[in-house]
């Protein structure tokens, strides 16, 4: 073509009549859809795991498109068929895998915006590494530090389960799960009271919410983000309480569950131990949330 010349493309066809997934039908297959145009689905609720970024983060995030596949259709139907069963709780949770690179995350995402757009609770672990490497760590060359739960140096309102506890805290991937968790899924976990008498006084008394669970730290109130000590009790008791949520379905997921069940390269603090990542509360906790350990009472993970 000449130098000046026009390139035309007819992309017509290359793009979904609907940028909302919940709409998408077989004839999409193979089709782009805007991720940020669904409702605000995406941005919503992948934007806020990267500690809310900047604007121009957002502004990618919002005109970039993604493929449409029959996999992640099935997915979205699977999930939304059994809350219309009334099964969603019923059997085990859902195991996607396959070789790195084959877009297991791109199919999560997916299913994520459909549950979210449907009216779901949505928890999402974005990476489970988080917690193993530190925040966005691609190898151990800096491992992530973590911090023993029974010394009060380093943790306050600590629940009475973990008094005594042998586990070690990564309190900057769990202060970001629990910041991205609430910035989401604000408008749903304050429809969500908290079950659990004694946590319900220990949040405020009258009806508190998840929301309400989660706002102290959120909010920073005790200036944890800057310092020493942090709040240990609100992980624990939101990952309990998200297990009795049964006013709307719930979907929990992790990526890259697998980095739960090995060693990790995150060191104890002092000592610089490896360890293991069922030694910390969020990855030990995780994997219990299942039926056969009173597992999600609306949900699926």
């Amino acid at each position: 073509l000449p130098k000046d010349a026009d390139l035309q493309v007819d992309a017509a066809s290359l793009f979904c009549a609907s940028d909302n997934p919940l709409d998408h039908a077989e004839d999409d297959a193979g089709r782009f859809f805007q991720l940020g145009r669904s409702g605000g689905a995406f941005s919503d609720i992948f934007y806020h795991t990267g500690f809310c970024g900047e604007e121009k983060q957002l502004a990618r995030l919002r005109t970039a498109a993604s493929m449409v596949r029959r996999e992640g259709m099935q997915l979205r139907d699977e999930l939304l068929g059994l809350d219309a069963a009334g099964h969603l709780g019923d059997a085990d949770g859902l195991v996607l895998h396959g070789p790195r690179g084959c877009g297991k995350s791109s199919l999560l995402n997916y299913a994520i915006a459909c549950c979210h757009q449907a009216g779901w609770l949505v928890v999402v672990v974005p990476s489970a590494l988080d917690w193993t490497m530190g925040l966005d760590a691609g190898n151990a060359q800096a491992p992530n530090e973590a911090y023993p739960v029974a010394d009060p140096e380093y943790f306050k309102e600590a629940p009475p389960e973990l008094e005594g506890s042998a586990l070690y805290e990564a309190p900057d991937a769990t202060s970001h799960f629990l910041l991205s968790t609430y910035l989401s899924q604000r408008e749903k976990l304050a429809q969500i009271p908290i079950k659990c008498d004694a946590r319900r006084a220990h949040y405020g008394g009258g009806a508190p919410t998840l929301a309400d669970l989660l706002a102290r730290v959120c909010h920073d109130e005790d200036d944890a983000f800057n310092d020493f000590p942090v709040p240990l009790r609100p992980v624990h008791d939101f990952l309990r309480q998200l297990q009795a949520v049964d006013e709307m379905p719930a979907l929990l997921v992790v990526d890259g569950w697998n980095h739960f069940h090995g060693l990790a390269s995150s060191k104890a603090c002092r000592s610089h131990l490896p360890l293991h990542a069922p030694q910390l509360p969020v990855p030990s906790m995780l994997p219990g949330l299942r039926p056969s350990a009173g597992g999600l009472a609306r949900g699926r993970r």
